[in-house]
């Protein structure tokens, strides 16, 4: 192989890792703004000269704290700030502080007087516990060393059992 090639070689990866490296802290527009944007409560607040009203958002934080009369809830926002949504119209009684969102609306930052971000739908994050992974991964190790067969003096999986290869 040539030496050109070989510096070639070795010089792609380390641009390319370069390239992703001073791409990734890059704000960039929406390409499209008549679908659902999803954004950060962060990008929000930076540019929200960029996603205004008519551009349907999708965001997601962790409720501080909500309020039952005007029917507002208060996201953790940035700078121990915290990003104030409009809920009229839906109905909040399940969420409660701590809890994790999804939250589809429009975005009123913007505008000096409103300042705030309009939900018209909500969906509320579920983690699911280690409880319920423990008997997933059992039951897939009891697949995998069961149904294929593990073989334990070379650390291998078979679909034949050893009689079928003693008499082939």
């Amino acid at each position: 192989m040539k030496k050109i090639l070989r510096i070639l070689f070795l010089l792609s990866p380390l641009i390319i890792v370069g390239l992703a490296y001073y791409e990734m802290n890059v704000w960039h527009p929406p390409l499209n703004p008549n679908i659902p944007q999803p954004v950060s409560i962060e990008t929000l607040l930076e540019h929200n000269e960029t996603y205004k009203a008519p551009m349907e958002l999708i965001i997601t934080g962790d409720v501080f704290n909500k309020s039952d009369v005007d029917e507002y809830l208060f996201l953790d926002g940035i700078n121990d700030g915290y990003f104030k949504v409009n809920c009229t119209g839906l109905n909040i009684s399940s969420i409660e502080p701590g809890m994790t969102l999804e939250l589809r609306g429009y975005s009123f930052y913007d505008d000096p007087e409103k300042q705030y971000f309009v939900a018209i739908e909500f969906h509320i994050a579920i983690s699911y516990s280690i409880y319920l992974s423990i008997p997933g991964a059992i039951l897939i190790l009891l697949i995998l060393f069961w149904g294929f067969k593990f073989q334990i003096k070379d650390f291998s999986f078979s679909r034949k059992s050893a009689e079928d290869e003693k008499n082939a």
